[in-house]
């Protein structure tokens, strides 16, 4: 085998090898994620997650696995905190139920309109 075989043939293992690496690294990815579905009894409640804000509905395709903490918050609405368990391969569905806060509402009815 002369040298220039020799560097086509390397050159084609290293194409495969990170190949194999791009695969094998997404099938990882995969392997310690879940999914997360999110609904709500009020349209459009805001909700906070790992510092990133969403409306409802929303689903996060891939979640890594593991504890969380969600905040769901509306005007009018009290604040609920919903602690979430995302599990590898599984898909989590959470159905917010946010309860009217008389307080809030009776400030935000009560305010003077300019």
């Amino acid at each position: 085998m002369n040298s220039k075989n020799c560097f086509l043939m390397a050159g084609g293992i290293i194409v495969v090898l990170a190949l194999l690496i791009i695969v094998f690294s997404s099938c990882v990815q995969k392997a310690t994620s879940g999914k997360l579905k999110v609904i709500s009894n009020i349209d459009q409640v805001n909700v906070i997650l790992n510092e990133q804000n969403y409306i409802t509905p929303f689903e996060i395709d891939e979640m890594k696995a593991g504890e969380y903490s969600l905040t769901a918050y509306k005007e009018g609405y009290k604040v609920k905190e919903i602690p979430i368990t995302i599990n590898i391969g599984k898909t989590t569905e959470i159905n917010i139920e946010l309860e009217e806060d008389p307080i809030d509402k009776e400030i935000i009815e009560g305010a003077p309109i300019d």
